[in-house]
């Protein structure tokens, strides 16, 4: 549970850094891999807050601290799902109008 606890507030850590990593993006926007470095800590960090969050919730509703974290997972994973449709749908839709041929000009 300390291992879990220092892995949540390391998060929580991570958080205050992605309030600021927006600020350093304005000016370091024109380094593609110093903006993606910063985005990819700052979703990172907050789908693990989400995730640790929902975990402690559902523990001290619960009894086990197991049955929390595989509950939690669950609904955490189904989210993702849930949110990752539209953007895949909206990504296939448009490799599929790119890969369709320029209209004829007459």
């Amino acid at each position: 549970m300390s291992l879990f606890l220092f892995f949540y507030f390391l998060c929580v850590r991570f958080q205050a850094l992605s309030l600021f990593s927006h600020t350093f993006v304005i000016f370091f926007s024109r380094h593609f891999v110093f903006y993606f470095l910063l985005s990819l800590i700052r979703h990172v960090s907050l789908s693990l807050f989400l995730f640790l969050t929902l975990s402690l919730l559902l523990y001290s509703l619960s009894c086990t601290f197991l049955l929390s974290v595989s509950l939690s997972l669950s609904i955490y994973l189904s989210f993702i799902c849930i949110s990752l449709t539209p953007f895949l749908f909206l990504s296939h839709s448009r490799s599929l109008s790119f890969s369709l041929p320029p209209p004829a000009i007459y």
